[in-house]
């Protein structure tokens, strides 16, 4: 008895740590992408709500917390991102030229998300446990690193996704697939030739029939009619801006789409 009992407290000290571990990177995450930020009043408002954030996590080791005051936390964390999110399409849009297309607006509420705590706790009771061995989570985050150095942006972003599927609060993986998605937006953009070119199905219905093509492709190929321009033809598809720009280039690689 007394043995399980020790058992059970180090396995609860192991999950207290893990969650401390998530929320302080989730906390770094946010904090890396504010320093890419040029300086504004609601920049240091955030980075005050950071630093406050930091500081109550630092304390936990010491005082752990309630589950209430856990849960409270990550609330707090999860609505600093959506402010940070939002902080970033204001830049964006603010660099771009004055006739330029504005990008399309990301599919996230405005306040942060509800939770319902006991699903939660269930869930990243779930998460905690699919997270992988020291050295196998070493290896997947040095792959990760490799593939972003030499530009394989595609085989980073897939690793990085698939260390959030084990850590969803993984600051670098966050880091690294944001990066990789804002860097293959910029390719995929300019590989169509911007917004205002026109997608004209290129094969013919009996071409086409040889083709295997998925839901994404299906979606895009609905609304080339051949006199919508990109941009709305992205935007009409009802795919995130990402995976729309993604399965676009796809069909034009694969000669079923041109741009006039």
């Amino acid at each position: 008895m007394c043995f399980a009992r020790e058992r059970e407290a180090v396995l609860s000290n192991r999950v207290s740590s893990k969650r401390t571990d998530l929320a302080r990177g989730a906390v770094d995450a946010a904090v890396a992408a504010l320093a890419s930020l040029p300086d504004s009043d609601e920049k240091s408002r955030l980075l005050v709500e950071a630093e406050s954030c930091a500081r109550a996590i630092q304390s936990w080791p010491d005082r752990p917390p309630t589950s209430e005051e856990r849960e409270a936390m990550m609330k707090r964390v999860l609505r600093l991102h959506v402010a940070v999110a939002a902080l970033q399409r204001e830049a964006a849009v603010a660099a771009l030229p004055a006739d330029a297309e504005p990008p399309e607006e990301p599919e996230r509420p405005t306040n942060g998300p509800e939770f319902d705590l006991q699903e939660y706790a269930s869930a990243s009771d779930a998460r905690l446990g699919a997270v992988p061995r020291a050295g196998e989570s070493d290896v997947t985050v040095e792959r990760m690193r490799e593939s972003f150095a030499r530009g394989q942006l595609e085989e980073a972003l897939s690793v990085a996704r698939s260390l959030l599927d084990a850590v969803p609060l993984h600051a670098e993986a966050r880091l690294t697939a944001a990066r990789c998605t804002e860097a293959l937006e910029h390719a995929y953009e300019a590989e169509l030739g911007g917004m205002s070119r026109v997608p004209v199905l290129a094969a013919s219905s009996v071409e086409l029939a040889r083709f295997t093509l998925d839901d994404q492709a299906l979606a895009i190929l609905h609304h080339v009619d051949g006199a919508t321009p990109t941009g709305s033809v992205l935007r009409s598809s009802g795919l995130p801006r990402f995976v729309a720009m993604r399965a676009l280039t796809a069909l034009c690689r694969r000669g079923i789409v041109s741009l006039q």
